[in-house]
């Protein structure tokens, strides 16, 4: 069993928030708003449920690693994770477009 260091803990967390800051950028840019409300629904989630993706995988792979997972092993851990937040973005997407489609009839 390999040991974590203060790197393995550290690294996502600031890699994940220089992802949000390029992302928010990105989505800045492409609609030419200056706050975040003015984002879409898309670009939101897609920022947050990035981030949320690159974290729990960078754990994922720094766990497996110390305790010597099977490469094989860990990458289905990373997949279910992907599809855990896939499903729960949708399922967020829709109850917020349905909300919104109830509002305006």
């Amino acid at each position: 069993m390999r040991k974590l260091g203060i790197g393995d803990l550290l690294e996502p967390p600031i890699i994940a928030a220089i992802w949000v800051l390029f992302a928010w950028l990105w989505a800045r840019g492409v609609n030419r708003a200056a706050k975040l409300d003015r984002l879409t629904v898309f670009q939101k989630f897609g920022i947050v449920f990035g981030a949320l993706f690159f974290l729990g995988m960078a754990y994922i792979v720094n766990l497996a690693q110390a305790l010597r997972i099977p490469e094989g092993n860990w990458v289905v851990l990373v997949v279910t994770w992907a599809a855990f937040l896939g499903g729960t973005g949708y399922w967020r997407y829709s109850r917020k477009r349905l909300r919104k489609n109830n509002e305006d009839t």
